[in-house]
């Protein structure tokens, strides 16, 4: 095994990234890149490799335990640290390139936001996890709202909860969002009543209630786009939901 910084400068990570740019180098090199170093048989590249090959992924890197990726072999708890931290900045970058600004004017909107914005922190939850998007009158996301946190199969979502947060912010829609560890998508029985009630309070006090979207695995159910939820899609300004 030859030391990375023997390889010639064509072949090295950090030399191909800054002259070809990160697109062009692989998974491995780009997780060689932040270990920086390998072990006393390995390189990073090679170390970065058996990662990728263990865990699978990035995103089964981003479910490891801290602890356990420090127990691999050359690793340590420094490195972990490392990886974790790129991969917590590469889901918040996400998140801000999609809310910047964001309108919702249909339900692929809906659907497209929480995707990128929310899938990939919600969708590997081990409890049930329950958030709000909050719009403003011309439909633009102003922020997500964390309501509760449940247990494995239970998120207890009250609508006085969530009318707080979205009166405190002076919402005019909401849209609801949470997980199923299980990672069906599907809707439960709790599920379809949570969401009759808060149409029906929604529509009392002049909050508009756009979708009901439910994360699970690598899918998700809209209650918008399954027609559970009524709503005009050329204009999302002119009526309350109705169940």
């Amino acid at each position: 095994m030859k030391p990375i910084k023997t390889w010639r400068k064509t072949d090295r990570p950090r030399e191909r990234l800054i002259e070809k740019g990160p697109s062009a180098l692989s998974d491995a090199e780009l997780l060689a890149i932040i270990l920086r170093t390998g072990g006393k048989d390995k390189t990073a590249i090679e170390l970065a490799s058996e990662l990728l090959q263990k865990f699978g992924s990035f995103r089964g890197l981003e479910n490891v335990s801290i602890r356990e990726l420090a127990e691999f072999k050359y690793m340590g708890l420094v490195k972990s640290v490392q990886i974790k931290a790129c991969l917590e900045i590469a889901k918040r970058y996400s998140n801000e390139t999609i809310s910047e600004n964001f309108k919702i004017t249909n339900k692929e909107d809906v659907i497209r936001y929480c995707k990128e914005s929310i899938f990939p922190y919600m969708r590997d939850m081990k409890k049930e996890i329950f958030k709000i998007i909050l719009l403003n009158t011309k439909n633009r996301v102003i922020k997500t709202v964390d309501v509760s946190v449940g247990t494995i199969d239970f998120s207890p979502a009250h609508p006085r909860e969530i009318l707080k947060e979205a009166v405190k912010e002076s919402a005019a829609g909401i849209i609801m969002v949470h997980n199923h560890p299980s990672g069906d998508p599907s809707p439960s029985m709790d599920d379809l009543k949570i969401t009759e009630r808060m149409a029906k309070a929604c529509e009392i006090i002049g909050i508009r209630l756009i979708d009901h979207v439910i994360i699970g695995g690598n899918s998700v159910f809209s209650f918008l786009e399954y027609g559970l939820i009524s709503m005009p899609q050329e204009n999302l300004n002119k009526t309350s939901p109705k169940i």
